[in-house]
């Protein structure tokens, strides 16, 4: 066989051997959708860590929501069950996000963990000061309680920090929106 056959059927050898590769098969998938490999598995490696801020989040929210029902929803205002109905809707949404990996999901964590942290410490850790206060500062609170709704606050702040990690890793809020 003369030598340039031989070289490309080398050459041919090699390739299929690589296609061959479960390597290949991933970047494959990402070279036909346009998209660099090792960045993606850059991005699936920090989404690991906005997943885990989410579960543990998740975990959060439900001791803390399940407090409520073991005190009863009579234990707070209506206004305040209103509003923390709302809360765990947004949670919800935002766990559902975070664990489906859409392309929003740092920006949906940033957005619902600070500002439900907010509002788990004014309706918990300040004095009263509206129909939104189930104060824990002014005394009578079991110790579950408040471990329940410090849990909740870390797992929000979590989430919102890890989205802020992993927008910044992805370049900004055009990574979210474009």
């Amino acid at each position: 066989m003369p030598a340039k056959i031989v070289a490309t059927h080398d050459r041919a050898e090699q390739r299929a051997a690589r296609l061959r590769s479960p390597e290949a098969a991933v970047d494959g998938v990402h070279a036909a959708a346009g998209v660099d490999a090792p960045a993606e598995k850059r991005h699936r490696q920090g989404d690991a860590k906005l997943r885990t801020a989410a579960l543990a989040f998740a975990v959060g929210s439900v001791i803390h929501n399940g407090d409520h029902f073991r005190r009863g929803l009579d234990s707070v205002s209506r206004e305040l069950q209103a509003v923390g109905w709302l809360g765990m809707a947004v949670s919800l949404g935002a766990i559902v996000v975070v664990l489906a990996g859409h392309r929003t999901a740092p920006l949906v964590a940033v957005s619902a963990g600070f500002p439900l942290a907010l509002g788990f410490i004014g309706a918990h850790w300040l004095p009263t000061w509206s129909a939104l206060s189930d104060p824990f500062v002014e005394g009578g609170a079991s110790w579950f309680s408040i471990v329940a709704s410090l849990l909740e606050i870390a797992g929000a702040l979590w989430l919102g920090v890890a989205g802020l990690v992993a927008l910044r890793r992805r370049g900004g809020l055009a990574s979210a929106t474009g």
